[in-house]
């Protein structure tokens, strides 16, 4: 049974929907992390919606997430690395950001770098920042890679459709 809670349009100071807990300070934490890349979402076919995308994954013993940066212009093919870094300084007003919370293994205390660092199935929630605050979007539970892939785009898209 897939279950899909969809909170689009939402938009309040703090945490929309469910006020408590609140919504993690997603940028403050990817500030110690130590993996950004550019890269597409893998687990789908190749096109437009699966990237590229800059990412920062962030692991911890209570929370681990994937921070996606999305342009506001919709052009993926132009961000890269220094354009989110540079745009940082100015509270990323060129970005919409996503998170998406879902328990991830830190690969370098992995045995093998190259093994799957995510155990499914799983549950996953998403949040976006498309100002200044954060707000639920949306919660799944997904059984492959290709399900995870496939709701990222659907969260993404959900908000920067609007």
């Amino acid at each position: 049974m897939r279950i899909l809670i969809l909170a689009a349009g939402l938009f309040v100071t703090g945490c929309a929907v469910h006020p408590k807990p609140p919504c993690p300070d997603f940028i403050a934490l990817s500030k110690h992390s130590s993996t950004t890349i550019q890269a597409y979402l893998e687990g789908v076919e190749n096109s437009d919606s699966n990237g590229p995308y800059v990412e920062t994954d962030y692991y911890s013993d209570t929370l681990d997430f994937s921070l996606i940066y999305y342009p506001r212009n919709g052009n993926k093919k132009r961000v890269e690395l220094d354009s989110v870094t540079q745009d940082a300084a100015t509270g990323f007003h060129n970005f919409v950001l996503f998170a998406f919370v879902y328990p991830m293994k830190d690969p370098v205390k992995m045995k093998d770098l190259h093994a799957d660092n995510i155990t499914y199935p799983l549950n996953v929630k998403a949040y976006y920042r498309r100002d200044t605050q954060w707000a639920y979007l949306s919660q799944d539970t997904v059984a492959t890679l290709n399900e995870l892939t496939e709701y990222q785009i659907r969260s993404m898209y959900s908000i920067m459709n609007m």
